[in-house]
């Protein structure tokens, strides 16, 4: 009975920083110059990785549910970008929380960014290949020869909407933008855990 208090204000701030979750993920920026435009940044997973540095995986993974939940109703791609963006972040974020959940240091959360970082590449370019990339041909551009002429406006060196695409733009895009997530993270991890410590006491 004494732990509870404590667990319903995680439970609060698991559901604060969830809608911050959800929030940062529709207020997209846009992406690093030359790539093309429809590669937006979001910011959403930084309070996914803060989540689950605090309180372990399971919360990360409570936050992309109710981030892809809530963004059911409002997709513009037929949850295909949705379901691609949940299986992006979880690779990236979910590995990164449970190492650290077993070692709680700076060097833990390096070696936890640094396989979710990895796997997240992978993950991205497996999906990408053979599976995301044809339903964005049937749902925008129709044929493979559209979308490639789309993309060679910013990228000459792409010749094909798979592995071409993966290596010139997708996997240098997702690098920078993982990069970015686990800058920030880092930065304001303590800040906020201090905050939250003194929160719930």
């Amino acid at each position: 009975m004494k732990k509870s208090p404590i667990n319903l204000k995680k439970m609060a701030v698991i559901g604060l920083f969830s809608g911050l979750t959800y929030l940062l993920y529709i207020l997209r920026l846009p992406g690093f110059v030359f790539f093309p435009s429809f590669l937006e940044i979001n910011l959403s997973e930084i309070p996914l990785f803060l989540m689950g540095f605090m309180y372990g995986p399971w919360a990360s993974l409570f936050g992309l549910v109710f981030r892809f939940g809530v963004a059911i109703p409002f997709s513009t791609t037929s949850l295909i970008g949705e379901t691609a963006d949940f299986f992006y972040s979880a690779a990236f974020i979910l590995p990164a929380a449970w190492m650290y959940r077993f070692n709680r240091t700076k060097t833990g959360a390096l070696y936890g960014f640094l396989v979710g970082f990895f796997l997240q590449l992978v993950v991205t370019s497996l999906l990408n290949v053979y599976w995301v990339t044809d339903l964005y041909l049937d749902l925008y551009f129709g044929s493979a020869e559209n979308f490639v002429g789309f993309i060679q406006q910013t990228n000459p060196w792409v010749t094909d909407p798979y592995w071409s695409l993966v290596l010139y733009v997708y996997l240098p895009f997702n690098a920078l933008k993982n990069s970015l997530m686990m800058v920030v993270t880092l930065l304001v991890y303590k800040r906020v855990h201090l905050a939250m410590k003194k929160i719930l006491r």
